[in-house]
């Protein structure tokens, strides 16, 4: 797995995160090329990459310039003023993304970090996700900084990432809502889970776009972290304090594949469906034909309808890709008139498949990779099934015959 780890000593912003992804090794140029294709005015905002340093450490400051209306949170350059921009409601920042050109990944990642956000704003304001409008963190730069995040991450093949203790800072500072103590609400509920540290600086350290990439996509590590070093970065922001340099390091690991962690992420999407007026069969037909047009697995839900009704949750699951398909498949074959989409991650061991024989008979074994792989095997269950009917035996009876037989096998497949 390749592990992004962030080592926020003095705390972390959007602008210090885009400046360790370029000094880690980010082409800057592909990141740019790779926001443009966000649902932007033309010419709305521009990037700025220089070499820089605080105290005596040097690394890489990026700038978000924004050019015309809607432009500067306190995440930007402009740290610690109200500036005049458009606010805009998650609903907003999330079609943004959506009607953007950019990979599926991508835009899964960006939209996670928002929501977690809103719902931080959310909480503060007592008010539900969809009522909640961003100030700063909807203005361009944000928006900017988020998405470009996201890119970064899919541009260095992040399996995933974590981070240690994060510095909050301390004071206040300025926003759309007036003057708020450090760190900002938000900001708070966002560390919730998180080891922080208060007070190490005398400004805000951690931003709520900073918080926020960390609570939608870190892992918390506590304990040691092993791995060998691809690479290392060092983001540096825009604030100048005596008291810790206002820089965040990243590194890059390539951590040990063994059979408890080795497995690999991809992007899927559950395509779902409430039905209360099918009969058995016909849900039962609906599955076969979601398996049919490619879904990697089908599976029914009972629940409890409005009215009462007792009902089924139809799920596929299946690559990004896919979705026009299965949404046309869910509404051909189903009674219901809507169908809902949710992107999400999902982790697979390595695997492979081996033929081995039994008194003269084939059969199959899937075996996950890694120095217990034998001890993490399954015997395919048509082949099971068969074995038993010509020996005559019990399913369990089987399976012992075929640990006791330790038959030799080669493998004939691997995922």
């Amino acid at each position: 797995m390749r592990v992004l780890h962030y080592d926020c000593f003095a705390g972390l912003s959007g602008d210090m995160n885009l400046g360790a992804m370029v000094d880690l090794g980010v082409d800057f140029l592909r990141l740019q090329e790779e926001l443009g294709k966000l649902a932007l005015p033309q010419g709305s905002f521009s990037l700025e990459a220089v070499h820089s340093g605080r105290s005596g450490i040097h690394g890489t400051e990026v700038s978000v310039h924004c050019h015309g209306s809607g432009g500067h949170g306190h995440d930007g350059v402009h740290h610690g003023h109200v500036h005049h921009h458009e606010h805009r409601s998650f609903a907003d920042v999330a079609k943004l993304i959506a009607d953007s050109a950019l990979s599926e990944r991508v835009k899964r990642d960006a939209t996670a970090v928002f929501r977690m956000i809103a719902e931080a704003e959310a909480r503060v304001h007592g008010k539900s996700v969809d009522e909640v409008h961003f100030h700063e963190v909807g203005a361009v730069d944000s928006i900017v900084d988020v998405v470009g995040a996201a890119v970064c991450w899919e541009l260095l093949e992040v399996d995933e990432v974590s981070c240690g203790r994060v510095e909050m800072g301390s004071g206040h500072v300025h926003c759309a809502h007036g003057v708020m103590p450090v760190p900002a609400p938000a900001t708070a509920i966002l560390a919730e889970g998180f080891e922080v540290s208060i007070g190490g600086t005398d400004h805000e350290a951690t931003t709520p776009t900073g918080m926020g990439l960390l609570a939608a996509m870190a892992v918390r590590r506590d304990g040691a972290l092993s791995g060998r070093v691809l690479a290392t970065g060092i983001g540096v922001g825009h604030r100048h304090s005596e008291r810790l340099p206002n820089v965040v390091r990243v590194s890059l690991l390539e951590t040990a594949d063994d059979a408890e962690h080795a497995c690999r992420r991809t992007d899927a999407l559950e395509v779902s469906v409430n039905l209360d007026d099918m009969t058995a069969e016909h849900v039962a037909y609906l599955a076969e034909r979601l398996f049919a047009a490619g879904a990697s697995d089908v599976w029914q839900e009972a629940v409890a309808m409005k009215k009462g009704r007792l009902g089924t949750k139809v799920t596929a699951l299946c690559r990004p890709e896919l979705e026009a398909e299965m949404v046309r498949c869910m509404l051909v074959h189903s009674s219901s008139l809507g169908v809902r989409v949710a992107r999400l991650s999902k982790y697979e061991s390595g695997r492979s498949l081996q033929e081995r024989v039994f008194e003269g008979v084939p059969y199959r074994r899937k075996c996950r990779e890694g120095d217990d792989a034998v001890r993490r095997s399954k015997v395919e269950f048509e082949d099971l099934k068969k074995l038993a009917e010509m020996k005559g035996v019990s399913l369990e009876r089987m399976l012992r015959l075929l640990d006791e037989c330790g038959c030799d096998g080669k493998e004939v497949a691997r995922d």
